[in-house]
């Protein structure tokens, strides 16, 4: 089977991708408490909230899949940075429990479309360095999904959880715009530049 080796850019795009806009998608977890208590919300209520996030994963995952298959990953990231961002303005203002729902639905379709262009991209390396690949992947996957509630917690305590979100929207459209930017580049600096293939065993 012959396997194309990609160049180096769209692999730091992905990577940076996931990273970034995972930790702006996860500065909700250690918010939950404060969140509770400014809207009134139930242990119950906290559970759907929760649930809304997962949901939106779910329901965004097939169509995430055809989109990385058809659509340039920095127009991919773009669009997840641009949803996640608008989640967590919406989470910021948000002052009832159902539009924090909503919100935290698009935080999730915006993280599954950004985790599934993210790991199409990395498995489109050659074989013999796909676990490698995934290994990188998967590590700015949780190294996201760590630093989130970390980076939350401390802007929370700098002002309320409603800077935090806003923060976290402006870490995901800033990421947007920047990935948008440089996959252009890289894009035409390759245009230029003979492809590679490698030789792998089917």
């Amino acid at each position: 089977m012959i396997t194309k080796r990609l160049p180096v850019g769209p692999l730091v795009v992905a990577g940076a991708g996931v990273l970034l806009l995972s930790t702006a998608a996860f500065f909700r977890v250690s918010l939950l408490p404060s969140i509770g208590d400014s809207l009134s919300l139930s242990v119950a209520d906290l559970g759907v909230l929760t649930m809304a996030f997962g949901v939106g994963r779910l329901l965004a995952d097939v169509p995430a899949g055809r989109l990385a298959d058809r659509v340039a990953p920095s127009t991919v990231f773009a669009l997840a940075g641009a949803l996640v961002a608008g989640g967590s303005f919406a989470f910021a203002a948000a002052q009832i429990h159902i539009e924090a729902y909503a919100a935290a639905f698009t935080i999730g379709v915006g993280s599954s479309i950004a985790n599934t262009m993210g790991m199409t991209v990395f498995s489109g390396v050659a074989q013999e360095r796909r676990g490698m690949a995934m290994a990188v992947f998967s590590a700015c996957l949780l190294g996201g999904q760590s630093f989130g509630p970390l980076l939350a917690g401390a802007f929370s305590a700098l002002g309320t959880w409603r800077t935090a979100e806003a923060v976290a929207g402006a870490l995901a459209l800033g990421t947007a715009g920047a990935l948008l930017v440089g996959g252009r580049s890289g894009r035409q600096d390759a245009e230029g530049m003979p492809g590679e293939t490698a030789l792998t065993p089917a």
